[in-house]
């Protein structure tokens, strides 16, 4: 008599476990999403930080947009890739490369030719420590969240 309650206990458990599956797996794509939403906020703040330096405001917020939407793109590329691949990674990071990496490597090294004063480098810094150092710690913990959805997944 027990041995029939034991099964049937044990098969609502392997059924409950799909579900739990499911509704973490939910839980952690909308957690991407959460953080490719941050990113999308970083970058376009960075990007306006940095063009603010450089240009007037107006150029400066038609340049942040301009950003924010080719990142947006280049986003909705590599979501479509269902596995962290190369060219998943390639996409997610042209972004950060084209619009804040490369301006303040310009920035740093051909600013002027007698070197960068004391406020270009509290530039550099608040650039480095408001922007960079976020993007590039979101990157890791989305990659994470990412190969784990994809084990998850299969």
């Amino acid at each position: 008599m027990e041995q029939p309650l034991a099964q049937a206990a044990t098969h609502s458990t392997a059924q409950a476990q799909p579900l739990a599956d499911n509704k973490n797996l939910r839980r952690l794509k909308r957690l991407n999403t959460v953080i490719t939403a941050c990113l999308l906020s970083l970058i376009f703040g960075a990007v306006l930080s940095i063009c603010y330096e450089m240009f007037n405001l107006l150029l400066s917020v038609g340049a942040s947009v301009f950003t924010a939407a080719v990142t947006f793109v280049c986003y909705s590329r590599a979501n479509r890739q269902m596995t962290p691949t190369r060219e998943y990674y390639l996409w997610r990071y042209i972004p950060l490369v084209l619009f804040v990496i490369l301006p303040v490597v310009w920035f740093v090294f051909f600013s002027s030719g007698e070197g960068l004063s004391a406020r270009e480098w509290m530039l550099v810094a608040q650039i480095f420590i408001g922007c960079l150092l976020p993007i590039f710690l979101l990157f890791y913990v989305q990659r994470s969240l990412k190969k784990l959805i994809y084990q998850l997944e299969t």
